[in-house]
C-alpha cells in the first residue's frame, strides 16, 4: 500500500481564502440525556484550528454522542456548539461544513468510488465536471488514483477506509470527524493508516476530531487527549502531559499500564511532592496533583512499570519495596515481569542485558522509583 500523494492544492482562490481562516469549533457544557439519565454530561473543550483532538474512552462514555452532536446528528439537550464563534445548535448536518466519517465507511455499494465521493458536490449543486475533477484529485491525495471506477465491493478495507476520507474531504470542511474509523482494520494496517491519517492532517492542516477506545491510538495521533468516563471530561491535556501526570486511578489504568500502590497520605513537602506511608510500613515520596492536592481518606501511588527499577546492592531510591518474582515474559524489546508486593501484584517492565540477567521466579529483589515517578492520586476522586 503506497502512502498518501502529495498534498497539492487546485482549489479556487475563493475556496482557498475561506479555507484558510480559523474555524475553531467550541463545544460548551453540552449534555444529553436519554430517558432522564444523562449520556454527555456538562461536556467542555475546544478543537482548535489545525489541532488533532481525540476523545478516547470505554464503552458508554459518551465520546462517539459527543462527536455526533457536533457533526449535528444529535440534538443536545443543553449547551452550546459553536465553529468560529457562530452557534450551529440549530443548523442540521449539511450546513455545518463537517466531513464524517464513520466506522462501517458508509460507502455506498451502487455507486463507484469517484461517484460516492462527488456525493457531497451533488448535494451542494457542484457542477458536475468541477466536482468530477475535484473528486478525482482528492482520490489521488489520498493515493487512490486510478480507483476511480471501482466499486467498493472491489476494495480492500484500507482502500475503502480512504474513499470514506477522500468523500469526508473533497468539499473542503472546516473539520474533519472520525468516529473510530480503524475500527474494522487488522492491527497492521490499523498501524499504516494511523501515520497515513496523521500526514494527511498535517499536510492539509485541517481539524481533527477523533473518536477512539484505543490508547495506543490515541497516543500515537493526538495532539491533545480528552479522556471520558461517564459522560464527563475527566482529563484534557497532551499525551505526555497525561501519560505522566494522571490526576486520578481511572485516567492512570486507561492510558497504558500502570501500578496502583495503596498509601496513606502523610504529610506535604517542597516542590509539589507528599510523603506517603505504604501498607508494609515503609515511607516514600511521591508527586501531588497539580493546582488541586488531594484531599481524601484514602490513597494510592500510580507508578508505570517502566520507572520501576531493580535495584542492584548500595542501589537507593525515593521509594524502595521489598518483592518476590513471579512471572517473567519475553516481548522481544523487553521483558515483563510480574512481582508480589504489599500483598499485590507490581509490574515492571525491563530490558535484558542492560541492569543484569533475567530474572527467575522465586528470586527476592529490591525494587524502588524516584519520586518524580511517582504520582500520588485520591482514590475518592471517582474518575
Amino acid at each position: 500500500m503506497t502512502a498518501f500523494g502529495e498534498l497539492s492544492s487546485t482549489t479556487t482562490p475563493d475556496r482557498a481564502a475561506a479555507r484558510s481562516e480559523a474555524r475553531d469549533i467550541e463545544v460548551s457544557d453540552v449534555c444529553k440525556s436519554y430517558g432522564g439519565a444523562n449520556a454527555v454530561d456538562g461536556v467542555d473543550f475546544s478543537l482548535q484550528h489545525g489541532e488533532f483532538l481525540t476523545l478516547l474512552g470505554p464503552s458508554g462514555s459518551g465520546k462517539t454522542t459527543t462527536l455526533l452532536m457536533v457533526a449535528g446528528f444529535e440534538q443536545p439537550t443543553s449547551g452550546d456548539i459553536r465553529v468560529a464563534g457562530r452557534s450551529v445548535i440549530h443548523d442540521p448536518p449539511q450546513r455545518r461544513n463537517l466531513g464524517v466519517v464513520f466506522q462501517s465507511y458508509a460507502l455506498f455499494p451502487h455507486m463507484s468510488v469517484v461517484e460516492n465521493v462527488e456525493f457531497p458536490l451533488t448535494m451542494r449543486g457542484v457542477a458536475r465536471r468541477d466536482r468530477r475533477d475535484r473528486a478525482v484529485d482528492i482520490l489521488d491525495k489520498v493515493g487512490l488514483a486510478g480507483f476511480d471506477q471501482r466499486r467498493p465491493r472491489q476494495l480492500s478495507g484500507g482502500q475503502q477506509q480512504r474513499v470514506a476520507l477522500a468523500r469526508a474531504l473533497v468539499f473542503e470542511p472546516d473539520a474533519l470527524l472520525l468516529d473510530e474509523p480503524l475500527g474494522a482494520l487488522d492491527k497492521r494496517l490499523r498501524e499504516l493508516m494511523q501515520t497515513e491519517i496523521k500526514a494527511l492532517h498535517s499536510r492539509m492542516g485541517i481539524s481533527v476530531l477523533y473518536v477512539t477506545h484505543d490508547q495506543d491510538e490515541a497516543m500515537t495521533m493526538s495532539d491533545r487527549i480528552a479522556v471520558m468516563c461517564d459522560g464527563k471530561i475527566v482529563q484534557l491535556g497532551a499525551p505526555a502531559d497525561l501519560y505522566h501526570h494522571p490526576v486520578s486511578p481511572f485516567v492512570a489504568q486507561f492510558l497504558g499500564d500502570t501500578n496502583l500502590l495503596a498509601c496513606t497520605r502523610q504529610a506535604s513537602s517542597e516542590q509539589g511532592r507528599a510523603q506517603v506511608r505504604y501498607t508494609d510500613g515503609s515511607c516514600g515520596l511521591a508527586r501531588e496533583v497539580r493546582d488541586h492536592p488531594p484531599a481524601a481518606d484514602a490513597f494510592q501511588v500510580s507508578v508505570r512499570p517502566e520507572r520501576v527499577d531493580v535495584l542492584q546492592a548500595g542501589e537507593t531510591r525515593e521509594n524502595q519495596l521489598e518483592a518476590t518474582v513471579c512471572d517473567r515474559a519475553f516481548l522481544g524489546s523487553h521483558a515483563r515481569y510480574v512481582l508480589h508486593a504489599l500483598g499485590q501484584e507490581l509490574m515492571i517492565k525491563r530490558v535484558e542485558g542492560e541492569r543484569g540477567p533475567a530474572l527467575q521466579p522465586g528470586t527476592a529483589v529490591t525494587v524502588g522509583w524516584s519520586a518524580d515517578d511517582a504520582q500520588l492520586l485520591a482514590v475518592n476522586d471517582g474518575q
